[in-house]
Protein backbone atom coordinates (compact mmCIF):
# COMPACT_ATOMS: atom_id res chain seq x y z
CA UNK A 1 0.00 0.00 0.00
CA UNK A 2 1.43 3.37 -0.99
CA UNK A 3 1.99 5.91 1.73
CA UNK A 4 -0.18 8.98 1.61
CA UNK A 5 1.97 12.14 1.41
CA UNK A 6 1.74 14.61 4.26
CA UNK A 7 2.26 18.34 3.91
CA UNK A 8 3.28 21.02 6.34
CA UNK A 9 0.76 23.81 6.26
CA UNK A 10 3.38 26.30 7.42
CA UNK A 11 6.26 25.63 5.04
CA UNK A 12 4.75 23.24 2.51
CA UNK A 13 7.33 20.49 2.99
CA UNK A 14 6.20 17.03 1.93
CA UNK A 15 6.78 13.82 3.89
CA UNK A 16 6.01 10.21 3.11
CA UNK A 17 5.57 9.34 6.78
CA UNK A 18 3.16 10.89 9.24
CA UNK A 19 4.86 12.60 12.15
CA UNK A 20 3.90 14.91 14.98
CA UNK A 21 5.69 17.93 13.59
CA UNK A 22 7.39 19.22 10.47
CA UNK A 23 10.96 18.06 10.19
CA UNK A 24 11.89 21.22 8.30
CA UNK A 25 10.35 24.10 10.27
CA UNK A 26 9.12 22.35 13.40
CA UNK A 27 5.49 23.32 12.89
CA UNK A 28 2.75 21.07 14.18
CA UNK A 29 0.30 21.94 11.33
CA UNK A 30 0.49 18.78 9.29
CA UNK A 31 -2.21 17.49 6.99
CA UNK A 32 -2.67 14.96 4.24
CA UNK A 33 -3.78 16.20 0.82
CA UNK A 34 -4.43 13.10 -1.27
CA UNK A 35 -4.27 13.33 -5.04
CA UNK A 36 -2.44 16.70 -4.98
CA UNK A 37 0.47 16.47 -7.43
CA UNK A 38 3.95 17.50 -6.46
CA UNK A 39 4.49 21.17 -6.93
CA UNK A 40 7.57 22.50 -8.64
CA UNK A 41 8.90 25.10 -6.28
CA UNK A 42 10.08 28.39 -7.80
CA UNK A 43 13.23 30.14 -6.66
CA UNK A 44 13.04 33.26 -4.51
CA UNK A 45 14.72 36.00 -6.59
CA UNK A 46 15.68 37.89 -3.43
CA UNK A 47 17.17 35.13 -1.27
CA UNK A 48 17.92 32.51 -3.91
CA UNK A 49 16.07 29.93 -1.86
CA UNK A 50 13.30 27.53 -2.84
CA UNK A 51 9.88 29.07 -2.27
CA UNK A 52 7.69 26.81 -0.17
CA UNK A 53 4.94 29.31 0.53
CA UNK A 54 2.55 31.62 -1.29
CA UNK A 55 1.23 34.96 0.01
CA UNK A 56 -2.39 35.07 -1.09
CA UNK A 57 -2.69 38.79 -0.24
CA UNK A 58 0.38 39.82 -2.25
CA UNK A 59 -0.05 37.14 -4.92
CA UNK A 60 3.67 36.20 -4.80
CA UNK A 61 5.76 33.17 -3.89
CA UNK A 62 7.81 33.53 -0.70
CA UNK A 63 10.58 31.57 0.94
CA UNK A 64 11.05 30.98 4.67
CA UNK A 65 13.41 33.94 4.90
CA UNK A 66 10.76 36.19 3.37
CA UNK A 67 8.33 35.04 6.01
CA UNK A 68 9.62 37.11 8.93
CA UNK A 69 7.52 38.83 11.63
CA UNK A 70 7.90 42.20 9.91
CA UNK A 71 7.08 40.84 6.50
CA UNK A 72 3.75 39.43 5.30
CA UNK A 73 2.53 39.69 8.87
CA UNK A 74 -1.21 39.01 9.18
CA UNK A 75 -1.28 37.99 5.50
CA UNK A 76 -2.88 34.79 4.31
CA UNK A 77 0.12 32.49 3.80
CA UNK A 78 -0.53 29.20 2.04
CA UNK A 79 1.58 26.20 1.30
CA UNK A 80 2.09 25.65 -2.40
CA UNK A 81 -0.26 22.64 -2.55
CA UNK A 82 -3.00 24.61 -0.80
CA UNK A 83 -2.37 27.58 -3.10
CA UNK A 84 -2.64 25.28 -6.07
CA UNK A 85 -5.94 23.82 -4.88
CA UNK A 86 -7.35 27.28 -4.18
CA UNK A 87 -6.33 28.51 -7.60
CA UNK A 88 -7.82 25.48 -9.30
CA UNK A 89 -11.08 25.94 -7.40
CA UNK A 90 -11.19 29.55 -8.58
CA UNK A 91 -10.60 28.46 -12.15
CA UNK A 92 -13.39 25.88 -11.83
CA UNK A 93 -15.74 28.64 -10.66
CA UNK A 94 -14.83 30.70 -13.71
CA UNK A 95 -15.25 27.73 -16.02
CA UNK A 96 -18.99 27.39 -15.40
CA UNK A 97 -20.07 30.76 -16.89
CA UNK A 98 -17.60 30.23 -19.73
CA UNK A 99 -19.17 26.86 -20.52
CA UNK A 100 -22.63 28.43 -20.39
CA UNK A 101 -21.52 31.15 -22.78
CA UNK A 102 -19.97 28.56 -25.07
CA UNK A 103 -23.24 26.59 -25.08
CA UNK A 104 -25.20 29.72 -26.01
CA UNK A 105 -22.75 30.40 -28.84
CA UNK A 106 -23.25 26.85 -30.12
CA UNK A 107 -27.00 27.34 -30.00
CA UNK A 108 -26.68 30.64 -31.88
CA UNK A 109 -24.52 29.02 -34.56
CA UNK A 110 -27.07 26.22 -34.91
CA UNK A 111 -29.87 28.78 -35.21
CA UNK A 112 -28.00 30.72 -37.90
CA UNK A 113 -27.29 27.53 -39.81
CA UNK A 114 -30.97 26.63 -39.69
CA UNK A 115 -31.83 30.12 -40.98
CA UNK A 116 -29.33 29.67 -43.80
CA UNK A 117 -30.88 26.31 -44.68
CA UNK A 118 -34.38 27.83 -44.72
CA UNK A 119 -33.20 30.77 -46.82
CA UNK A 120 -31.54 28.37 -49.22
CA UNK A 121 -34.90 26.67 -49.69
CA UNK A 122 -36.54 30.05 -50.29
CA UNK A 123 -33.80 30.96 -52.76
CA UNK A 124 -34.37 27.71 -54.63
CA UNK A 125 -38.11 28.43 -54.80
CA UNK A 126 -37.46 31.95 -56.07
CA UNK A 127 -34.97 30.66 -58.66
CA UNK A 128 -37.59 28.22 -59.93
CA UNK A 129 -40.10 31.06 -60.18
CA UNK A 130 -37.59 33.21 -62.04
CA UNK A 131 -36.85 30.35 -64.41
CA UNK A 132 -40.57 29.90 -65.06
CA UNK A 133 -41.02 33.63 -65.72
CA UNK A 134 -38.06 33.69 -68.12
CA UNK A 135 -39.46 30.62 -69.90
CA UNK A 136 -42.87 32.24 -70.25
CA UNK A 137 -41.26 35.45 -71.43
CA UNK A 138 -39.43 33.57 -74.20
CA UNK A 139 -42.74 32.04 -75.26
CA UNK A 140 -44.30 35.48 -75.42
CA UNK A 141 -41.40 36.76 -77.51
CA UNK A 142 -42.02 33.98 -80.02
CA UNK A 143 -45.65 34.98 -80.35
CA UNK A 144 -44.75 38.67 -80.61
CA UNK A 145 -42.30 37.85 -83.42
CA UNK A 146 -44.95 35.78 -85.15
CA UNK A 147 -47.49 38.60 -84.86
CA UNK A 148 -45.00 41.04 -86.34
CA UNK A 149 -44.38 38.62 -89.22
CA UNK A 150 -48.10 38.36 -89.87
CA UNK A 151 -48.36 42.14 -89.79
CA UNK A 152 -45.58 42.56 -92.31
CA UNK A 153 -46.76 39.77 -94.59
CA UNK A 154 -50.55 39.69 -94.39
CA UNK A 155 -52.29 36.74 -96.02
CA UNK A 156 -55.80 35.41 -96.57
CA UNK A 157 -54.88 32.50 -94.27
CA UNK A 158 -55.07 34.80 -91.24
CA UNK A 159 -58.83 35.02 -91.59
CA UNK A 160 -59.34 31.29 -90.96
CA UNK A 161 -56.30 30.58 -88.73
CA UNK A 162 -58.32 30.03 -85.57
CA UNK A 163 -55.58 27.95 -83.96
CA UNK A 164 -53.16 30.84 -84.22
CA UNK A 165 -55.77 33.27 -82.88
CA UNK A 166 -56.53 31.00 -79.92
CA UNK A 167 -52.81 30.70 -79.18
CA UNK A 168 -52.50 34.47 -79.06
CA UNK A 169 -55.44 34.66 -76.66
CA UNK A 170 -53.85 32.04 -74.40
CA UNK A 171 -50.55 33.94 -74.44
CA UNK A 172 -52.30 37.12 -73.37
CA UNK A 173 -54.02 35.27 -70.54
CA UNK A 174 -50.69 33.97 -69.25
CA UNK A 175 -50.41 35.07 -65.63
CA UNK A 176 -47.19 36.44 -64.26
CA UNK A 177 -46.56 34.59 -60.99
CA UNK A 178 -46.46 36.60 -57.78
CA UNK A 179 -42.91 37.06 -56.51
CA UNK A 180 -43.89 37.81 -52.93
CA UNK A 181 -44.90 35.03 -50.59
CA UNK A 182 -47.19 36.21 -47.82
CA UNK A 183 -49.11 34.52 -45.06
CA UNK A 184 -51.54 35.64 -42.42
CA UNK A 185 -49.79 36.33 -39.15
CA UNK A 186 -53.09 36.41 -37.29
CA UNK A 187 -56.72 37.50 -37.62
CA UNK A 188 -58.79 39.31 -35.02
CA UNK A 189 -62.29 40.75 -34.70
CA UNK A 190 -65.50 38.90 -35.48
CA UNK A 191 -69.00 40.29 -35.88
CA UNK A 192 -70.53 41.85 -32.79
CA UNK A 193 -70.74 44.90 -30.58
CA UNK A 194 -68.69 43.67 -27.64
CA UNK A 195 -65.15 44.72 -26.79
CA UNK A 196 -62.79 43.48 -29.51
CA UNK A 197 -65.64 42.61 -31.87
CA UNK A 198 -66.29 44.50 -35.10
CA UNK A 199 -69.35 45.40 -37.12
CA UNK A 200 -68.58 46.48 -40.68
CA UNK A 201 -65.15 48.09 -40.13
CA UNK A 202 -64.63 51.01 -42.49
CA UNK A 203 -61.22 52.54 -41.64
CA UNK A 204 -57.93 51.43 -40.13
CA UNK A 205 -54.61 53.00 -39.19
CA UNK A 206 -51.67 52.46 -36.81
CA UNK A 207 -50.12 54.95 -34.40
CA UNK A 208 -46.54 55.63 -33.27
CA UNK A 209 -46.85 52.98 -30.55
CA UNK A 210 -47.77 50.34 -33.11
CA UNK A 211 -51.35 50.08 -31.85
CA UNK A 212 -54.08 49.33 -34.39
CA UNK A 213 -57.01 51.75 -34.58
CA UNK A 214 -60.23 50.64 -36.28
CA UNK A 215 -63.40 52.58 -37.10
CA UNK A 216 -66.73 50.74 -37.32
CA UNK A 217 -69.60 51.75 -39.56
CA UNK A 218 -72.06 49.51 -37.78
CA UNK A 219 -71.20 50.41 -34.16
CA UNK A 220 -70.39 54.12 -34.72
CA UNK A 221 -67.25 53.83 -32.59
CA UNK A 222 -63.46 53.59 -32.56
CA UNK A 223 -61.59 50.64 -31.07
CA UNK A 224 -57.87 50.49 -30.25
CA UNK A 225 -55.92 47.21 -30.26
CA UNK A 226 -52.31 46.47 -29.35
CA UNK A 227 -49.87 45.25 -32.06
CA UNK A 228 -50.98 41.65 -31.39
CA UNK A 229 -54.66 42.45 -31.94
CA UNK A 230 -55.60 42.46 -28.24
CA UNK A 231 -58.38 44.87 -27.29
CA UNK A 232 -57.26 47.98 -25.36
CA UNK A 233 -60.11 50.48 -25.34
CA UNK A 234 -62.97 52.05 -27.26
CA UNK A 235 -64.62 55.43 -27.52
CA UNK A 236 -67.56 57.03 -29.30
CA UNK A 237 -71.18 56.17 -29.89
CA UNK A 238 -73.89 57.22 -32.33
CA UNK A 239 -74.90 60.88 -32.20
CA UNK A 240 -73.98 64.43 -33.17
CA UNK A 241 -72.45 65.71 -29.93
CA UNK A 242 -68.74 66.02 -29.22
CA UNK A 243 -67.14 62.60 -29.21
CA UNK A 244 -70.11 61.01 -30.97
CA UNK A 245 -70.20 59.78 -34.57
CA UNK A 246 -72.64 59.21 -37.35
CA UNK A 247 -70.98 56.85 -39.84
CA UNK A 248 -67.19 57.07 -39.58
CA UNK A 249 -65.42 56.43 -42.88
CA UNK A 250 -61.89 57.69 -42.33
CA UNK A 251 -59.28 58.02 -39.61
CA UNK A 252 -55.58 58.80 -39.23
CA UNK A 253 -53.04 59.19 -36.41
CA UNK A 254 -50.37 61.91 -36.27
CA UNK A 255 -46.84 61.81 -34.82
CA UNK A 256 -48.12 63.00 -31.42
CA UNK A 257 -50.63 60.16 -31.15
CA UNK A 258 -53.70 62.28 -31.92
CA UNK A 259 -56.50 60.41 -33.69
CA UNK A 260 -58.22 62.30 -36.52
CA UNK A 261 -61.66 61.04 -37.56
CA UNK A 262 -63.86 61.82 -40.58
CA UNK A 263 -67.39 61.96 -39.12
CA UNK A 264 -69.10 61.68 -42.49
CA UNK A 265 -72.81 62.16 -41.87
CA UNK A 266 -72.10 64.94 -39.33
CA UNK A 267 -69.94 66.68 -41.98
CA UNK A 268 -67.06 67.38 -39.65
CA UNK A 269 -63.62 66.25 -38.51
CA UNK A 270 -63.04 65.34 -34.85
CA UNK A 271 -59.66 65.11 -33.12
CA UNK A 272 -58.97 62.97 -30.03
CA UNK A 273 -55.93 62.23 -27.89
CA UNK A 274 -54.40 58.74 -27.86
CA UNK A 275 -56.70 57.65 -25.03
CA UNK A 276 -59.85 58.71 -26.91
CA UNK A 277 -60.39 62.01 -25.13
CA UNK A 278 -62.14 64.63 -27.27
CA UNK A 279 -59.91 67.60 -28.17
CA UNK A 280 -61.59 69.61 -30.92
CA UNK A 281 -63.69 69.54 -34.06
CA UNK A 282 -63.85 71.57 -37.26
CA UNK A 283 -65.97 71.81 -40.37
CA UNK A 284 -69.66 72.35 -41.14
CA UNK A 285 -71.95 71.24 -43.91
CA UNK A 286 -71.47 73.12 -47.16
CA UNK A 287 -69.36 73.51 -50.30
CA UNK A 288 -67.16 76.42 -49.21
CA UNK A 289 -63.58 76.38 -47.95
CA UNK A 290 -63.40 74.44 -44.70
CA UNK A 291 -66.88 73.00 -45.22
CA UNK A 292 -67.77 69.40 -46.05
CA UNK A 293 -70.37 67.46 -47.99
CA UNK A 294 -69.60 63.89 -46.92
CA UNK A 295 -65.96 63.96 -45.74
CA UNK A 296 -64.77 60.46 -46.52
CA UNK A 297 -61.09 59.74 -45.84
CA UNK A 298 -58.35 61.57 -43.90
CA UNK A 299 -54.56 61.52 -43.87
CA UNK A 300 -51.91 63.48 -41.97
CA UNK A 301 -48.38 64.53 -42.96
CA UNK A 302 -45.27 64.70 -40.78
CA UNK A 303 -46.02 68.35 -39.89
CA UNK A 304 -49.45 67.45 -38.55
CA UNK A 305 -51.36 68.93 -41.49
CA UNK A 306 -54.67 67.15 -42.13
CA UNK A 307 -55.96 66.19 -45.59
CA UNK A 308 -59.64 65.32 -46.15
CA UNK A 309 -61.34 63.88 -49.23
CA UNK A 310 -64.85 65.02 -50.11
CA UNK A 311 -66.69 62.76 -52.53
CA UNK A 312 -69.53 65.17 -53.21
CA UNK A 313 -67.47 68.27 -54.00
CA UNK A 314 -64.69 66.23 -55.71
CA UNK A 315 -61.77 67.74 -53.85
CA UNK A 316 -59.12 67.30 -51.18
CA UNK A 317 -58.92 69.99 -48.50
CA UNK A 318 -55.85 70.73 -46.42
CA UNK A 319 -55.95 71.98 -42.80
CA UNK A 320 -53.31 72.62 -40.18
CA UNK A 321 -53.22 70.56 -36.98
CA UNK A 322 -55.69 72.96 -35.30
CA UNK A 323 -58.25 72.58 -38.09
CA UNK A 324 -57.61 75.92 -39.82
CA UNK A 325 -58.24 75.80 -43.58
CA UNK A 326 -55.08 76.02 -45.71
CA UNK A 327 -55.87 74.93 -49.29
CA UNK A 328 -58.24 73.03 -51.55
CA UNK A 329 -57.19 70.71 -54.40
CA UNK A 330 -59.94 69.85 -56.93
CA UNK A 331 -59.71 66.28 -58.28
CA UNK A 332 -62.29 66.15 -61.12
CA UNK A 333 -62.99 62.56 -60.03
CA UNK A 334 -64.45 60.89 -56.96
CA UNK A 335 -61.49 60.49 -54.56
CA UNK A 336 -61.73 57.09 -52.87
CA UNK A 337 -58.78 57.15 -50.48
CA UNK A 338 -55.59 59.06 -49.84
CA UNK A 339 -52.21 58.89 -48.10
CA UNK A 340 -49.28 61.28 -47.63
CA UNK A 341 -45.60 60.30 -47.79
CA UNK A 342 -42.65 61.75 -45.87
CA UNK A 343 -42.09 64.41 -48.54
CA UNK A 344 -45.66 65.69 -48.30
CA UNK A 345 -46.73 64.18 -51.62
CA UNK A 346 -50.42 63.22 -51.73
CA UNK A 347 -51.53 59.87 -53.19
CA UNK A 348 -55.20 59.67 -54.18
CA UNK A 349 -56.88 56.49 -55.41
CA UNK A 350 -59.33 56.73 -58.30
CA UNK A 351 -61.19 53.46 -58.95
CA UNK A 352 -63.15 55.12 -61.76
CA UNK A 353 -60.18 55.15 -64.13
CA UNK A 354 -57.99 52.59 -62.30
CA UNK A 355 -55.28 55.10 -61.39
CA UNK A 356 -53.44 56.51 -58.42
CA UNK A 357 -52.89 60.25 -58.79
CA UNK A 358 -49.90 61.83 -57.06
CA UNK A 359 -49.97 65.52 -56.11
CA UNK A 360 -47.16 67.54 -54.59
CA UNK A 361 -47.68 69.46 -51.35
CA UNK A 362 -49.10 72.39 -53.37
CA UNK A 363 -51.69 70.25 -55.12
CA UNK A 364 -49.93 70.06 -58.49
CA UNK A 365 -50.20 66.75 -60.36
CA UNK A 366 -46.82 64.99 -60.41
CA UNK A 367 -47.64 61.59 -61.92
CA UNK A 368 -50.20 58.85 -62.25
CA UNK A 369 -49.88 55.09 -61.95
CA UNK A 370 -52.15 52.17 -61.21
CA UNK A 371 -52.68 48.43 -61.16
CA UNK A 372 -55.62 48.65 -63.53
CA UNK A 373 -57.91 46.82 -61.13
CA UNK A 374 -60.00 49.46 -59.39
CA UNK A 375 -57.49 50.78 -56.82
CA UNK A 376 -59.66 51.72 -53.87
CA UNK A 377 -57.55 51.79 -50.70
CA UNK A 378 -53.93 52.73 -50.18
CA UNK A 379 -51.30 53.54 -47.60
CA UNK A 380 -47.61 54.51 -47.49
CA UNK A 381 -45.01 52.63 -45.45
CA UNK A 382 -41.99 54.00 -43.57
CA UNK A 383 -39.87 53.84 -46.74
CA UNK A 384 -42.50 55.68 -48.81
CA UNK A 385 -43.49 52.56 -50.74
CA UNK A 386 -47.13 52.78 -51.81
CA UNK A 387 -49.36 49.81 -50.95
CA UNK A 388 -52.61 49.71 -52.93
CA UNK A 389 -55.53 47.30 -52.56
CA UNK A 390 -58.39 46.89 -54.98
CA UNK A 391 -61.94 45.93 -54.06
CA UNK A 392 -61.32 42.23 -54.84
CA UNK A 393 -58.42 40.48 -53.13
CA UNK A 394 -55.29 41.88 -54.75
CA UNK A 395 -52.70 44.11 -53.07
CA UNK A 396 -50.09 45.91 -55.19
CA UNK A 397 -46.84 47.44 -53.93
CA UNK A 398 -45.10 50.31 -55.73
CA UNK A 399 -41.84 52.10 -54.99
CA UNK A 400 -41.90 55.87 -54.21
CA UNK A 401 -41.70 56.61 -57.94
CA UNK A 402 -44.79 54.58 -58.77
CA UNK A 403 -42.83 51.66 -60.25
CA UNK A 404 -44.48 48.30 -59.64
CA UNK A 405 -42.57 46.17 -57.11
CA UNK A 406 -44.73 43.19 -56.24
CA UNK A 407 -48.25 41.89 -55.84
CA UNK A 408 -50.03 39.38 -53.65
CA UNK A 409 -53.57 38.14 -53.27
CA UNK A 410 -55.54 37.72 -50.07
CA UNK A 411 -57.77 34.75 -49.35
CA UNK A 412 -60.53 34.18 -51.85
CA UNK A 413 -63.90 35.60 -50.94
CA UNK A 414 -62.57 38.36 -48.72
CA UNK A 415 -63.62 41.94 -49.48
CA UNK A 416 -60.79 44.37 -48.68
CA UNK A 417 -62.10 47.80 -47.76
CA UNK A 418 -59.11 49.28 -45.95
CA UNK A 419 -55.39 48.87 -45.57
CA UNK A 420 -52.69 50.05 -43.14
CA UNK A 421 -49.05 49.28 -42.42
CA UNK A 422 -46.93 49.67 -39.29
CA UNK A 423 -43.26 50.53 -38.90
CA UNK A 424 -42.30 46.85 -38.88
CA UNK A 425 -43.82 46.39 -42.32
CA UNK A 426 -46.81 44.31 -41.21
CA UNK A 427 -49.82 44.94 -43.44
CA UNK A 428 -53.34 45.13 -41.98
CA UNK A 429 -56.26 44.35 -44.27
CA UNK A 430 -59.86 45.13 -43.32
CA UNK A 431 -62.13 42.22 -44.21
CA UNK A 432 -65.42 44.14 -44.36
CA UNK A 433 -67.88 41.33 -44.94
CA UNK A 434 -66.29 39.05 -42.33
CA UNK A 435 -65.93 41.86 -39.77
CA UNK A 436 -62.25 41.07 -39.22
CA UNK A 437 -58.74 42.44 -39.51
CA UNK A 438 -56.20 40.22 -41.26
CA UNK A 439 -52.54 40.82 -40.47
CA UNK A 440 -49.88 39.87 -43.01
CA UNK A 441 -46.18 39.28 -42.40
Amino acid sequence: MLAVPVYCVACGSQFDKVGKYCGQCGAYQLTSLPLIPSVERPQCPKHQKSCKLYCDDCSIFVCTRCFLPDRHQSHSILSLPFALVKRRNKIEELKTPLLEKSTKMDELVTSYRNDIAQNQKKIQVMERKIAKILQDRESLKLWIDKIETYSKEPSIKEISDNEYLQSCIEAIRLEIPCLREVSYKFVFGGKGSGNGQLKYPTAITTNIEGNIIVAEYGNHRIQVFDPDGQYLRKFGTRGSGDGRFYYVHGLAADSEGHIIIADESNNRIQVFNSEGGFLRKFGTQGHGDGQFASPHKVAVDRHGNIFVTDRTTLRVQMFNSQGEFLASFPTKFVPANLAVDSEGNIFISNPGNSLVHVLDSKGQLMMEFGPGHNPAFLTVDSEDNVIVSDITQAVHVYDPNGVFATKFVSEAGKFINGIAVNRKGNIFLMDHNNHAIRVLH
